[in-house]
């Protein structure tokens, strides 16, 4: 497969940028770990993939080989082992013996063949196709949960500190409410402006609470999601970075999608090739070797075939068209995994463009609240003034938040795009 070639992929580290408001005690990785042993979700999933893979092996026991012991009240006994060697070819051993009777035992080997059946072996091979299917299929399915998890994850880390600005506002408009307070009892402010001051406080108080109930109810359902007792404490620590991502060591290989895809396109080709081994008809060779108070030896060779119309005739053209059918999802599935490789490409992209917009924004908000925060002390500005700037410092606080924790998870995103092992 060709490497998509990254231009540009160096971003100023922006770390600096984020709050000191970031700080839990477990990172997403042992999160993960914990999360693989003790979620009930992904436990079913384990489950359900051990029983399709218990079904795979049931199949592969015709191949075994099969032993029968017998023996009955007249003194008659038998032992019989009989094995598929492939499709279309088995091998079988038979001993016999009546206890009482002299000269009775009896042994007889035979070889049986379906020829063309047996030199091709069809349905063993598409069921090795099945059992890497399945497995492809597992991984596919692990790693979403784990990217479910890790994104769930980074949601808690965003809704913390999605509080800690609230708090932080909070703070600011409580001072500016304490400030209108001692004006308005000075005399140099009116009513109308203290109690513009002390709503925008207790708006923000409301907007605290808020986000205190998201974190608990955000906390509570990742709890859930990995297993995690609801009455034990959880925080997480994971560092927030903005750093450039190593394309180099992120594995650029078949999405699972294609792969599950490709995989099943071959199973159609060998279920028609199958197919086109029944048409003309059966070509079957069976030898017997006997041996007890005589040897003796046989064999046949046959071939059956039908006149007119061929024999299994509709099951071939079903093939066929299956493969025709499988050939054009393949092609489409190849064709949206493409794009989405590109989609996410220029999301990264875009993304990291919104980082620098964010980071300028948050330097101009900052300094425009604190001088805000002076003027209002010197008359030079009103009080819808002061709270415009307010407003703008926690939503450019909220912006660059939500930026870099989209960043860090867009990473395993693009893992996870690229059928690479988180």
């Amino acid at each position: 497969m060709d490497r998509i070639h990254f231009i540009s992929l160096f971003l100023p580290a922006m770390l600096a940028l984020v709050p000191a408001y970031c700080e839990t005690p477990a990172k997403i990785s042992s999160i993960l770990d914990y999360a693989l042993s003790h979620s009930p979700e992904y436990r079913q999933q384990e489950i359900g993939h051990r029983v399709s893979q218990f079904q795979i092996d049931l199949s592969y026991y015709a191949y075994k080989p099969r032993l029968t012991i017998s023996g009955d009240d007249s003194l008659n006994r038998s032992l019989s082992i009989a094995e598929t060697l492939t499709d279309g070819l088995s091998l079988s051993y038979e001993k016999s013996e009546q206890l009482n009777t002299i000269n009775s035992k009896s042994n007889t080997l035979t070889l049986s063949s379906d020829i063309l059946s047996s030199l091709t072996d069809y349905k063993k091979r598409i069921l090795d196709l099945q059992r890497e299917e399945e497995m492809i299929s597992f991984t596919k399915s692990r790693e979403s949960f784990k990217l479910k998890v890790i994104n769930s994850a980074f949601g808690l880390v965003q809704e913390k500190k999605n509080l800690a600005v609230q708090m932080e506002s909070q703070d600011q408009w409580k001072n500016n409410y304490e400030y209108y307070k001692a004006k308005f009892e000075l005399g140099s402010i009116n009513k109308i402006s203290l109690l513009n001051a002390e709503v925008n406080y207790l708006d923000q108080e409301n907007s605290v609470d808020q986000s205190k109930k998201s974190l608990d109810d955000a906390i509570d359902q990742f709890k859930i999601l990995i297993g995690y007792p609801l009455s034990d404490t959880l925080e997480i620590n994971q560092e927030l970075t903005a750093e450039a991502y190593d394309w180099v060591n992120i594995p650029m290989n078949p999405s699972f999608d294609v792969r599950l895809s490709d995989l099943s396109l071959d199973q159609k080709k060998l279920q028609l090739k199958s197919a086109r081994n029944d048409l003309p008809g059966d070509l079957s060779m069976t030898s017997t070797f006997q041996s007890g108070n005589s040897r003796t030896f046989s064999g046949s060779l046959s071939y059956s075939f039908y006149l007119g119309e061929q024999k299994n005739a509709v099951s071939y053209k079903d093939a066929d068209l299956s493969v025709e059918r499988e050939e054009l999802s393949n092609q489409e599935k190849k064709q949206n995994s493409e794009s989405e490789r590109r989609e996410i490409v220029r999301r990264y992209e875009t993304l990291k463009r919104s980082l620098e917009v964010s980071k300028k924004r948050l330097e101009s908000a900052s300094e425009n609240q604190e001088y805000a925060r002076i003027a209002i002390q010197k008359g030079l500005i009103s009080s819808l003034d002061l709270q415009d700037a307010q407003q703008k410092l926690t939503s450019a606080q909220v912006e660059l938040l939500n930026a870099i924790i989209s960043y860090n998870k867009l990473k395993y995103e693009i893992i996870n795009t690229f059928g690479g092992i988180i």
